[in-house]
């Protein structure tokens, strides 16, 4: 008798265990918004991706905050590829550091992203994104507001699964960037370059992505300001289907 209550109670902790384990444990590529229980409902905690509160982005995430240093230059263009971070998911307990200021993958939150364009979306979100074959535009808020617009507009007439976002932390020299999964393309000017982001969105979006089958919207949304439309299908068959 003795035996089979010790039994009983060595098999209830070894389950506890387990589970307690798979909690915390990195979630792979998959394909649940929901893969690791109680980690990411797009709403408690997700202040930890901007150190700041869960309803509310800080203004030096977003806004310009000195534009004094913005000097122009010669017209810069770099197009960069390399293989990138393993990826898999975090929980928001966890913070998820990059070793570089835009990066091109490596680990994210578990739920993607409803794609459009946003008041400010952390990386940790942006690369679930390009995992699935969508396009980071990045802009430094700073920049002349006609060339953002223009980049903006670039954006949403070129592919459904795009995130827009202002991005304070854009190396030096460097305005813009489009990010895709393994690649970025660097550049201080949208004028006279509208070509070459086109041929690069054709050359590198959403089939490099290793998730990129999975075309469906995801359900965080926070900070969301339009909802992006589909320009050819779902699938974004056609990138820049207008040029």
């Amino acid at each position: 008798m003795v035996v089979r209550i010790l039994l009983a109670i060595f098999l209830i902790s070894f389950s506890q265990a387990k589970s307690f384990a798979s909690l915390k444990e990195p979630k792979k590529h998959g394909h649940s918004q929901f893969a690791l229980v109680n980690c990411d409902d797009t709403k408690n905690g997700i202040g930890i991706d901007w150190d700041g509160e869960d309803d509310y982005i800080p203004l030096d995430k977003y806004k310009c905050m000195n534009r004094s240093s913005i000097v122009s230059k010669k017209p810069f263009l770099q197009e960069m590829c390399r293989t990138p971070p393993s990826g898999y998911h975090l929980c928001l307990y966890d913070e998820i550091n990059y070793p570089e200021s835009v990066p091109i993958g490596g680990p994210h939150r578990p739920v993607w992203v409803t794609y459009g364009e946003y008041i400010y979306m952390p990386p940790q979100r942006w690369v679930h994104a390009i995992e699935h074959g969508a396009a980071a535009f990045l802009f430094n808020p700073c920049a002349d507001s006609n060339e953002i617009e223009n980049f903006k507009k670039l954006a949403k007439n070129c592919l459904r699964r795009h995130v827009i976002t202002p991005f304070n932390h854009l190396p030096e020299g460097e305005l813009f960037n489009v990010v895709t999964f393994g690649c970025k393309l660097k550049l201080n000017t949208i004028k006279n370059n509208e070509n070459k982001i086109i041929d690069y969105l054709r050359r590198h979006a959403i089939k490099e992505g290793p998730e990129f089958h999975i075309a469906e919207d995801g359900d965080y949304k926070f900070g969301l300001l339009e909802k992006a439309k589909i320009l050819t299908d779902l699938a974004d068959s056609k990138i820049c289907p207008f040029n």
